[in-house]
């Protein structure tokens, strides 16, 4: 039921243009979630994405966070 509702919710904001949903952190590690997500957006115009190069879980999110710090430490943000 909520993996189907995060589905729905996606395709609703996606109606502003974006073609992407990304998923990541604890959520893109439950099979069940991504599951459901694929179904409610599957006749949708969005492509699911998902990690591959880094770990789904917080590994990925502690890596996008140090990308984000070192872009700010660098002015680029």
């Amino acid at each position: 039921a909520i993996s189907s509702a995060l589905g729905e919710i996606a395709r609703r904001v996606a109606k502003r243009n974006h073609r992407f949903l990304v998923v990541s952190g604890g959520a893109a590690v439950n099979d069940y979630i991504i599951m459901g997500i694929r179904d409610a957006i599957e006749n949708s115009h969005l492509t699911l994405l998902l990690n591959e190069k880094l770990p789904r879980g917080d590994g990925g999110v502690s890596s996008g966070q140090v990308v984000i710090a070192a872009s700010i430490i660098q002015g680029m943000v």
